[in-house]
């Protein structure tokens, strides 16, 4: 395949994706949202339900910080 070519299937790959995230993105705010509603019940005063929720109360941050430490 020529350069051309590649350009071609990365512009068409792409699209497929954008359109994959447009399809799934509301669900996703749906899921955040109920997480984030659990979470400001069980730490009630450090999940606010109109910000982002605190990544020290995540398993994922803890995990990333016991690998660097």
């Amino acid at each position: 395949m020529g350069e051309q070519s590649d350009s071609a299937v990365n512009i068409e790959e792409r699209r497929v994706v954008e359109e994959l995230w447009q399809e799934l993105k509301p669900l996703h705010e749906l899921v955040h949202a109920y997480i984030r509603q659990q979470m400001a019940k069980l730490y009630p005063g450090l999940v606010r339900l109109d910000e982002p929720i605190p990544i020290h109360l995540t398993s994922i941050q803890s995990n990333i910080h016991k690998s660097f430490f």
